[in-house]
Order: C-alpha cells, then structure tokens, then sequence
C-alpha cells in the first residue's frame, strides 16, 4: 500500500488475537480511544453469540426487509455500479454488505471488531467484497481512496469528529457518503441511551449514542462536507408481524412527511459530499 500523504504522530500498536480461526489472525491497528477499546469488547463478544441475527432485528422477516430496502437506497443513491470503489464502515458480519454487493461494486468492508471480520470473511465469500479490520477515527486507507462510503448505524459509535474527518480525508474529491443513524428525537432511543437499565436491555453498547439531526448538520458542515443533508427516515419496527409489511410502509411514507411527526422516526438518512 503507497503511503499516505497525512501526517501522523508516531504511536504504539494494538494486536488482536483471534483463535477461533483455523489459522490465528494477527491484526495491527494503530493506538485507539479508551471509548473504541469497548466497542471492540462489545462486538467481539457479539459476533461470538451462535445466533447473530437476532441483533438489530435482522432475524424477523420485517427486519430482513428493512436491511434490503436500505441497501436499495444505498446503491441508488451513491451509484454503485461495477468498477466504482466503496468503503463501508462498520460492517459488522457482512449482512448488508453482501446486500449491497449485488451491485458488482468494488466493496472494502471494515470493522474495529477483529473477531466480527473473520465470522464475515467466514460466513461471506464473495468476489467483490474485501474485509479488513480498521478504525474510522485513524484509518490505514490513503487519501482519496474512496469514489463512496456507506455505513448503518455506525457513526453513533464512534468519535464523530474523529471519524468524520477520517471519512472526508479518505473519500475523493466530488465523492458521495450516505449513513443511517438513530435518532436521538425518538421516544424508545431516547430511553435507551438514557437510562442504563434500558441501554443493557436493548443491547447497546456502552458508548453508543443517538443524534439530533440539525445538530450533526453543523457537525458535518463544520467539517467542511458539502450538500449536507439530514432526513427523517422509517418508522418499520421490526418485531412486528410480517402481515403489517404492507400497512407499515405506507404509514411510514406518510409519517416521514409528516411535520413534527417525522421528527420521532428511527432513524435519520445522512447524505453529503466531499
């Protein structure tokens, strides 16, 4: 890999052990936050529960409908087509990755988490999609690596600053990002990431958090991306009975519109521009 024309300050090295691999995997990453230390913690030990899909609601037919459509959108919305190269950021095991690699997209899907990389590099054999552990807040990719960057429900769990500024050094000049992320306006977030009972009940990490969309609009522009833009997005809740597909998306069409309403959606559609 060519080196990089940022300029960082020399720091020790993390390794990560994985002995559940056939053979031992060594990953080296550059010094890390006490707050990303945790999350490695926490999805290292998620990734080796037997029954990975419960988490996020992927298990439920509703759920598995509501990863395709956002990887629809992402596609869409980014333009991935074969030859375009894409990073995705937190990809956990590899379930929307491999949703959006049916666009024939060049994917790097990473994740801070070495043991949730080699269940995906395990579970997911694909041509077109490498896996490789990184750190969004100090990530090995050079400058303008990246025609896109993709990511679900990841930039709550990092540093935002950090990592936003990691995402626009490493995305080209002109190059799109899309990210859902909770939303910190919705009454069941809000609680969760409030009262710590109800954090350990949902699951959540213990760092993780929820934004308030006019709030990460300055963030980002004061990071100096470009045609920023925050939208209210899903009201699907995917423990629902598959029959209410149907009754549910419409509503959520109609809710995401909705003044005021729109406001407690589940999630936020964040888009933007270097």
């Amino acid at each position: 890999m060519a080196p990089t024309n940022k300029k960082r300050p020399k720091v020790a090295c993390l390794t990560y052990i994985d002995n559940n691999s056939s053979n031992a995997r060594i990953a080296t990453m550059q010094k890390i936050s006490n707050r990303a230390k945790r999350e490695i913690i926490f999805f290292d030990k998620l990734a080796e529960n037997a029954d990975i899909n419960y988490y996020w609601g992927w298990k439920t037919l509703i759920g598995r409908f509501r990863y395709q459509f956002r990887a629809d959108i992402i596609i869409s919305h980014l333009g991935l087509k074969k030859g375009t190269k894409v990073l995705e950021i937190g990809c956990f095991v590899g379930e929307l990755t491999k949703m959006v690699a049916y666009s024939n997209a060049t994917i790097f899907a990473v994740d801070i988490a070495p043991k949730s990389i080699t269940l995906a590099k395990t579970r997911i054999k694909k041509k077109n999609i490498t896996f490789e552990v990184d750190n969004i807040e100090n990530s090995k990719f050079i400058n303008n690596s990246f025609s896109a960057i993709f990511g679900n429900a990841i930039l709550h769990h990092t540093n935002l600053s950090a990592s936003s500024l990691e995402i626009k050094r490493i995305l080209k000049p002109g190059g799109k990002y899309i990210f859902f992320e909770p939303n910190l306006l919705n009454p069941e977030i809000f609680l969760e990431r409030k009262i710590p009972v109800l954090r350990r009940l949902s699951n959540g990490s213990p760092d993780e958090t929820a934004y308030i969309r006019w709030n990460l609009k300055k963030t980002l522009e004061k990071i100096g991306f470009k045609k920023v833009k925050i939208e209210p997005f899903d009201f699907i809740y995917p423990a629902l009975p598959y029959y209410f597909l149907p009754l549910l998306k419409f509503l959520s069409k109609i809710l995401e519109k909705t003044p005021l309403i729109k406001e407690i959606s589940g999630s936020l559609i964040v888009t933007g521009e270097k």
